[in-house]
Parts: structure tokens; C-alpha cells; sequence
């Protein structure tokens, strides 16, 4: 089960990679970051307010964390972390 859970996360990097990776996702991916507060302060009086903002800059924090995943070397990790079970 956590083997098969390893590689469907190596395709989501796949999947990721080939997405934000067009011309079209690169825009798309800026857009969010604006929006998403990724570019500038999150602050706002209102906490719920900025619990809001934390939350969208949060999302494309995670999306820009995917794209610098190599997903060649992720499923060599995964690899030998088989090997040595």
C-alpha cells in the first residue's frame, strides 16, 4: 500500500511538472502567486481575514514546492527505501 501511495506521489510531480510547465501554466501560476499573496504581506487586521490569506498563499506555496521536486530522484529515494525494508 505505502508503495503504490510512493509512486502515485511521483506521478502527481509528473503531473505537476507538465502542467506549470507550459506557457500557459507558467501565467496561470503567476497569477496565483499574486493572487495568493505569495508576492506580498498576507497581514490583515481582520484574522479571519489573514487565516483566509495563509490559506491561499499556503496552496501555492505547495505547488512551488512540487516544482522543485526532481521526480526522477524522488523515485530513486523511493527505490531504496524498498530495498532496505
Amino acid at each position: 500500500m505505502a508503495k503504490k501511495t510512493a509512486y502515485r506521489q511521483v506521478d502527481r510531480v509528473i503531473d505537476y511538472k507538465e502542467v506549470f510547465g507550459s506557457s500557459a501554466g507558467k501565467s496561470v501560476l503567476y497569477d496565483m502567486m499574486r493572487a495568493g499573496n505569495v508576492l506580498q504581506s498576507s497581514f490583515d487586521k481582520n484574522p479571519q481575514e489573514m487565516a483566509f490569506n495563509e490559506g491561499q498563499r499556503n496552496m501555492v506555496l505547495r505547488i512551488l514546492t512540487i516544482l522543485k521536486t526532481d521526480p526522477l530522484e524522488l523515485r530513486k529515494f523511493i527505490q531504496e527505501r524498498e530495498e532496505q525494508e
